[in-house]
């Protein structure tokens, strides 16, 4: 059997234990670099040869096998590296049969590897390459003109006398980046560090901190592509951007030939934001990190889920208010705004931005973000309580509790009061959008616009920081893709969702539900409802859909009544009507006098009674259950119909008397009977 190339790709064979084959791995084509312990084959190409029999095995078949791979076995060295054993002290020459017959009795396995050459003239007609100083190793090579675009090695000398010394100045800045282009197509954003780490464990090398990021650079521009050449991309990339994605809006400004600003928003965003969504626009602006620099400008919008949508953007030099004043303008004509009262738009409170928004957009509202406001007011105002109550009072969403956090904050700083009376209070505070007392405290009625962060630009922004690292084409490309992947998976998201309520929007109703609880209404006439709860009451008008708090009439301070204390824990129950019990007829024993069931006596009762467990005393038995006497029957139903009865007061009872007060007794029942059938249960009352 002959050996055969193994194909790449292929799995290694499996050899049993008395088949006398192997396979052997060969390394060619690298260079040595290193010494002693460090010392490494690097660059190297692999390739594998299987059933190789012990008995036929020869220094012949290793010179097919370096036939096979392009090589002339006359003119390379061969090198078998001893098994578990490392470089510096593993390498082998293979040059006799006795070689190869060693190989055969430890193991299959050997490599071959290839010295490190100087370059000594190197040009379109001569090679001349040699070694360190006092080594006889030559090479001389030139065209040959037998050939067309062909080189002959006119002159060689293949022996080395020269030690290893593994400076390698070919390990250069080009051959890292184009070795480990793949590593950073795969981790663009590879640390430096572990770039050296990397090279360190692959060839045992320490490369210069410089080097390595001359490399990096080298392989992502590779991959990204060259910056200048990006730029002069645009005019094509415009057109096919306009073409591809027909309604969409994409041009540039040049100044004397070189770029200037670039606008963008395609026809997806537009559409979909003067579709339906609420006439919010947030405006946000963010650095752009590369090589020439430059400010990203947004416009982001507000999903009816309460998420992010990006509308338009712009490329420009620096933020001032000429950069401003252009990107607002072309995107108020872009999406044809005309009225300009009902929008409302947020900011950062930028010194260009108020002047433009008011230039641009006269009778729009100007929202300010309370965190950037914070920031400039931590500057003269500081601590822990003037904080908690800028934002007491940014939150306060109607007019009595502004007022009274404003107070509070005059109480702690005068000098802080008038610092945030000469900012426009409706542009920062929830409760002053709505000029109309009588309507309800909000920004404004129409967006319903409760942010007081800017967190949409923020949001968006931190969204595209990997394409903000990118070169001009390759950064509008990503945030393209970014911007229709989203919509995508936003319309196959909305697809899912269960009634036609967003989930962010029903979880906030939801916990609104949740609050109710605590909260009471009492109805009026005409859908108009009188709210009570822990935050006071309210008048809610179901026509207007509307709410308002009571309006504060400055009256004289009314001050609850005297509280007089009185003995024993409060009652909380109401004492009920007789005829309010369950069988319509049970009386209260409010006024009946008790007699003890052992002596007769009205001053106590049984358990208080002082005959209670006396020895050789008569004491009166009681009646058997159900045998009760004619004088304990009577006492009882002269206790159910509130009849006094006691015997006492009229002296010593015959049988007779006692028989004709019984009869009398039962008399009374039965008219009680009667009476009870007459009166009304308990129960509603009638309607008239």
């Amino acid at each position: 059997m002959a050996p055969m190339h193994r194909r790449l790709g292929d799995p290694p064979p499996q050899y049993g234990p008395l088949e006398e084959l192997f396979w052997v791995e060969i390394n060619h084509g690298g260079l040595f670099c290193g010494s002693g312990i460090n010392k490494t084959y690097i660059d190297c190409r692999t390739e594998y040869f299987n059933d190789c029999d012990v008995e036929s095995w020869s220094p012949l078949w290793l010179g097919d096998f370096l036939q096979q791979l392009g090589y002339v076995p006359e003119n390379v060295q061969v090198y078998w590296l001893l098994p578990r054993k490392h470089f510096n002290d593993g390498l082998r020459i293979i040059e006799s049969d006795s070689d190869t017959l060693m190989m055969t009795a430890v193991v299959p396995k050997f490599q071959y590897f290839k010295l490190k050459i100087k370059y000594v003239k190197n040009d379109l007609q001569r090679v001349r390459a040699k070694c360190d100083e006092g080594c006889p190793w030559y090479l001389y090579a030139a065209p040959d003109s037998r050939f067309s675009q062909s080189f002959a090695v006119k002159n060689y000398v293949g022996k080395h006398t020269c030690e290893r010394e593994w400076e390698l100045k070919l390990f250069t800045a080009k051959y890292l980046a184009a070795h480990y282009i793949e590593n950073f197509r795969a981790d663009d954003k590879m640390t430096l560090r572990n770039f050296a780490r990397l090279v360190q464990n692959d060839f045992n090398m320490t490369p210069s901190r410089s080097k390595l990021s001359r490399a990096r650079r080298l392989a992502i521009c590779e991959i990204n592509g060259d910056e200048v050449k990006q730029y002069e991309q645009l005019w094509d990339y415009a057109a096919e951007v306009r073409h591809t994605n027909p309604g969409s809006t994409i041009f540039m400004r040049l100044k004397d030939g070189c770029f200037s600003s670039l606008y963008m928003s395609l026809d997806a965003c537009k559409r979909g934001f003067m579709s339906g969504f609420r006439p919010l626009i947030c405006v946000d602006g963010c650095h752009i990190k590369t090589k020439y620099g430059g400010q990203l400008l947004t416009a982001v919008g507000v999903d009816p889920n309460d998420c992010i949508f990006p509308i338009a953007m712009a490329v420009v030099e620096v933020e001032d208010t000429q950069t401003w004043k252009w990107f607002l303008n072309t995107f108020k004509e872009d999406l044809g705004i005309e009225n300009t009262g009902v929008w409302t738009l947020m900011s950062d409170r930028q010194k260009g931005l108020i002047n433009v928004v008011n230039a641009l957009f006269p009778k729009a509202e100007h929202h300010f973000c309370v965190r950037h406001l914070y920031q400039n007011f931590n500057k003269k105002f500081k601590g822990e309580n003037l904080k908690n109550k800028l934002w007491a009072i940014a939150r306060s969403y109607n007019m009595l509790n502004w007022r009274k956090n404003m107070d509070e904050m005059k109480a702690l700083s005068p000098e802080a009061y008038d610092y945030l009376e000469e900012i426009d209070q409706k542009s920062w505070c929830r409760a002053l959008g709505c000029t109309d007392t009588s309507k309800k405290a909000f920004f404004n009625e129409l967006p319903k616009p409760d942010l007081l962060l800017n967190n949409t630009c923020e949001v968006f922004n931190k969204y595209i920081m990997d394409a903000r690292e990118l070169p001009m084409r390759s950064m509008l490309e990503k945030i393209k893709n970014q911007l229709m992947t989203r919509i995508y998976s936003k319309n196959v998201e909305s697809n899912e969702w269960a009634g036609i309520i967003c989930p962010k929007i029903r979880k906030k109703l939801d916990k609104q539900v949740e609050m109710s609880n605590n909260s009471f209404a009492k109805p009026a006439l005409k859908g108009i409802f009188q709210v009570a709860g822990l935050t006071g009451p309210y008048t809610v008008d179901l026509n207007k859909i509307d709410q308002k708090a009571w309006q504060k009439t400055n009256g004289v301070l009314v001050k609850p009544p005297i509280y007089e204390k009185h003995v024993g824990r409060p009652s909380k129950k109401r004492r009920k009507n007789p005829l309010e019990s369950e069988d319509g007829l049970k009386m209260s024993k409010h006024g009946s006098i008790s007699h003890c069931s052992l002596c007769n006596s009205t001053q106590h009762n049984k358990r208080k009674c002082p005959n209670k467990g006396k020895q050789g005393e008569a004491i009166p038995e009681a009646a058997p259950r159900g045998q009760a006497t004619a004088q304990g029957k009577m006492k009882k139903l002269a206790i159910r119909r509130n009849i006094t009865y006691d015997t006492q007061e009229s002296g010593t009872t015959t049988e007779d008397t006692m028989t004709l007060t019984v009869q009398q007794a039962l008399m009374h029942e039965a008219q009680a009977s009667q009476l009870s059938q007459v009166l009304p249960g308990p129960g509603p009352l009638p309607e008239s």
